[in-house]
């Protein structure tokens, strides 16, 4: 009788150790195919070596799984005004890799507003955008009558059309931050050339009122 008892609890350990080492062994491939994942995506895409951009998500976007804005979207959203990685940029596609805390995917380049002083990186362009026309801001009446003046930067991104789609001002005054952006939007513009075709950047202008 003992010996069958034995015999049993033997039994039991071995099962117990064995549905262990399944359990391990499994997360362990889970976590080896999340690595290749992400080392696949390095290799499709040649971003190996490549140091992330911090940028600041504009609008609420839905990651693609390929650099196009018309290709699957992965399910994940980025909230406006959350901080990610972008790694590259296609300028055909017009978009991003990015990485969203440990997520890869692309994100449309109007909604990237890259954050980082390497500016040299951020600036894909081989011509800049150009003024077609002038910048004219209404002065607002009770701004004047306060006295208030002087500089509004902003930070605008004239898509491959020539239009300014994007604002965010960077410093200027509460009585006088519209006028500036209603300035800017209704300006005209040529589109920043890169590789001989139209793209999407972002461009710091100055709305000087005296």
């Amino acid at each position: 009788m003992k010996t069958k008892l034995i015999l049993l609890l033997m039994i039991c350990v071995q099962v117990i150790i064995a549905q262990k080492v399944d359990s391990t062994d499994a997360l362990y491939d889970e976590q080896q195919s999340e690595k290749l994942t992400t080392e696949d995506f390095f290799k499709k895409y040649e971003l190996t070596g490549r140091s992330p951009i911090m940028a600041r998500i504009i609008d609420g976007f839905e990651l693609r799984s390929e650099p196009s804005c018309n290709s699957t979207k992965t399910g994940v959203i980025i909230p406006a005004d959350s901080i990610a990685y972008v790694y590259k940029y296609f300028p055909a596609e017009k978009c991003w890799a990015i990485r969203y805390h440990d997520t890869w995917g692309f994100i449309t380049d109007s909604k990237v507003f890259p954050i980082s002083k390497r500016t040299v990186a951020i600036n894909r362009y081989d011509k800049p955008p150009q003024l077609k026309t002038g910048i004219k801001p209404k002065y607002p009446k009770e701004a004047r009558k306060k006295g208030v003046k002087g500089k509004v930067y902003i930070k605008v991104y004239i898509d491959e059309s020539g239009k300014a789609t994007k604002t965010i001002v960077l410093r200027g005054y509460k009585e006088l931050n519209q006028a500036a952006i209603d300035a800017v939007k209704k300006a005209k513009y040529k589109a920043a050339i890169y590789k001989d075709k139209k793209v999407g950047v972002w461009v710091t202008l100055s709305i000087n009122f005296k």
